[in-house]
């Protein structure tokens, strides 16, 4: 499944005839590329899955599936109310008041800024101390969950990328 919560360290290598590589890369300045082939790589369940169904090898020398939180014996989704409500309030919003939407797109969109704040190390200014300092972390920072988030949304433009390629259809970016 897309959705097993894995994250794993390891090898990977794609066949020649997979258009476009899906498992990220990092290289200095923070730019990610998407090779062919790489050694000892980070990578979540939605990375490998895709992998897997675009024919790549994985040698994985490290990982773990997490828990799921269970509440009455089906997975808790405790954000998924209220993300929701905001989410189709704002499409409301769209529609009567510009000024509503974008404070609404605002919120839902803190809710994925809060949790990957400060997972790579930044600065920000200091007015007090006249320059910059280490940002902290917010107090619901996680690593994992700013990674899957951002490798499902990853995941599923890469994959429309290689169908729609293997459809004959020209993508360039």
């Amino acid at each position: 499944s897309p959705l097993i919560p894995a994250v794993a360290v390891g090898d990977f290598t794609f066949p020649n005839d997979c258009y476009c590589p899906n498992i990220p890369v990092p290289v200095k300045g923070g730019m990610k590329i998407y090779p062919r082939h790489a050694r000892h790589v980070y990578m979540t369940g939605p990375d490998m899955y895709l992998a897997l169904r675009l024919g790549a090898k994985i040698t994985i020398y490290r990982g773990f599936t997490c828990q799921m939180l269970m509440k009455d014996n089906k997975p808790s989704q405790c954000l998924a109310y209220a993300v929701t409500n905001l989410v189709q309030d704002r499409m409301r919003a769209k529609i009567e008041n510009p000024l509503v939407e974008k404070s609404l797109k605002t919120m839902v969109n803190s809710c994925y800024g809060k949790t990957a704040q400060n997972v790579s190390p930044k600065t920000r200014y200091n007015a007090k101390k006249m320059g910059r300092v280490d940002a902290e972390p917010s107090a619901v920072t996680s690593p994992y969950h700013a990674a899957y988030t951002t490798a499902l949304v990853r995941c599923m433009l890469i994959a429309c990328i290689n169908q729609l390629h293997d459809m004959g259809y020209k993508v360039y970016s």
